[in-house]
């Protein structure tokens, strides 16, 4: 028992002292080293402001709506919240390996001497077992440190699906505006040129026009009827897929409020220098820092493992006829073990050189990402200015068009030409009034691109309550 009680208080002196072992082992953490651009800089990602409703700022309650039905009822969006919860439980399951665990069992049992008619015999057992293991290395902390920022990455993979969504679902309701647009624009062109075939009729009737003109009138007539149809197909289509963003079936129509606006719907303004700390807001730039971070902690722990693990346990438990003297006068027993891993070197080395591996592949994973973001954030504002310089032309060309358009219906109702000259010039029309709905939509898909780019809303002081599936 002398004995038993020496190795018990040497083991808590080891406790106590060798816990600053584990700074052996442990790599520190540093930010990986990139390239940035004099106009951008960067820093850790893992501690900034989240982001706002940046749809909030277009002020259309039918666009509100619909992210609000899809931030509650998408499939992705509930599938990722699971792998989140998932990770959270990981993490705690985890962490619990680094505290003492206990067992405890009962026991009984019956005998008699059938024979020799002996008295009967009740004997009760109950034991209880601990066992704890020194964490002197850091194996279990680096475990634990590993699934904590896992676990972190997985909350920004959320984040970066709330993101994903709320883009993808404005886009889509901007093409049904677009396609809504394009039908209006196609219904009048129909309606036009049917006007202009009546007009050739009338004309061919009194013999002031020829049956080539007839014929000409007739072909763009049917031309743009072609035309409709393939909108109306498109705008299937895009209905389908804001279906399955809603976790609907597409057989379920979308009915959007309110009359199509597209061209009546501006983008938000952008402030001249963005705050260059927007950029670290990017959840897909945040959950791959998390994981690198993870990935080292993970190497930390694989070098830990390969010392020797000290681990303490104890056994309390008796066994009698008689359940007060079990009570009273219980039998305790303390071991400890010491395993020595390090024996199986070159094992040892191999899974190190993986891990360190590992961990350069996540270091220039998270590079790579930095630099695709910086690419899109320059991209997506280089495209903002040149959609809106685009705009301001293709503006003066619709009202060119519209002018010689008019000019060539008078000198067709004057006889001056045939019919072909005034559909060529309604034609141009018509494509100049798409190329500005089409300007519009860009604009508008450009806007949602920089939102994901920077992480969410420009507006820094834009905050709101986001409601998504449970």
């Amino acid at each position: 028992m002398r004995c038993s009680s020496r190795l018990l208080n040497i083991l808590i002196c080891l406790t106590v002292i060798l816990p600053g072992c584990a700074s052996v082992v442990h790599t520190p953490y540093k930010e990986p080293a990139v390239s940035i651009p004099k106009t951008w800089s960067y820093s850790s990602s893992l501690h900034t402001q989240k982001k706002g409703c940046w749809w909030h700022h277009f002020n259309d309650p039918a666009l509100n709506q619909l992210v609000s039905q899809a931030l509650q009822s998408n499939t992705e969006l509930a599938i990722t919240a699971l792998r989140l919860r998932n990770a959270l439980l990981q993490a705690e399951l985890t962490d619990s390996r680094r505290l003492p665990s206990l067992q405890a069992e009962a026991s009984t049992s019956y005998s008699r001497d059938v024979q020799r008619h002996r008295p009967e015999n009740t004997l009760f057992g109950a034991s209880i077992f601990s066992s704890y293991t020194v964490d002197l290395w850091g194996e279990l902390a680096g475990e634990a440190e590993a699934a904590r920022w896992e676990a972190q990455a997985t909350r920004e993979d959320l984040d970066n699906t709330i993101l994903a969504l709320t883009g993808t679902t404005a886009s889509l309701y901007w093409r049904l505006r677009y396609l809504d647009e394009r039908l209006a624009l196609s219904s009048a062109s129909i309606a036009y040129t049917r006007h202009s075939l009546g007009l050739a009729d009338v004309r061919y009737a009194a013999g002031a026009a020829t049956a080539l003109d007839l014929l000409e009138a007739q072909r763009s007539l049917a031309n743009q009827q072609a035309n409709h149809t393939i909108l109306l197909q498109q705008q299937t289509e895009v209905a389908n897929e804001l279906s399955i963003v809603l976790d609907r079936p597409p057989q379920q129509s979308i009915v959007l409020t309110g009359p199509a606006n597209l061209l009546r719907t501006s983008t938000p303004e952008v402030a001249a220098g963005l705050p260059v700390h927007l950029l670290t807001r990017r959840p897909d730039l945040r959950a791959a820092e998390a994981r690198l971070r993870s990935t080292l902690a993970s190497g930390n722990a694989v070098r830990a493992s390969f010392y020797p693990p000290l681990t303490l346990s104890g056994n309390l438990g008796q066994s009698s006829d008689e359940l007060s003297r079990l009570l009273n006068n219980p039998i305790g027993t303390v071991m400890a073990s010491l395993s020595l891993p390090f024996l199986q070197w070159r094992d040892m080395q191999r899974t190190i050189s993986i891990s360190d591996t590992e961990y350069e592949q996540a270091s220039l994973g998270f590079r790579q990402t930095l630099y695709n973001a910086l690419v899109e954030v320059e991209n997506g504002l280089s495209a903002r200015q040149r959609y809106k310089e685009e705009s301001v032309e293709l503006l003066k060309t619709l009202e060119a068009a519209r002018k010689a358009e008019d000019l060539y219906q008078l000198r067709y109702q004057a006889g001056k030409i045939g019919i072909k000259p005034w559909l060529d010039a309604q034609e141009s029309r018509r494509q100049a009034e798409i190329s500005v709905v089409e300007n519009q939509l860009n604009q508008l898909q450009n806007h949602v691109a920089l939102i994901k780019a920077l992480g969410g809303d420009m507006d820094e002081n834009s905050h709101c309550s986001i409601t998504t599936v449970q």
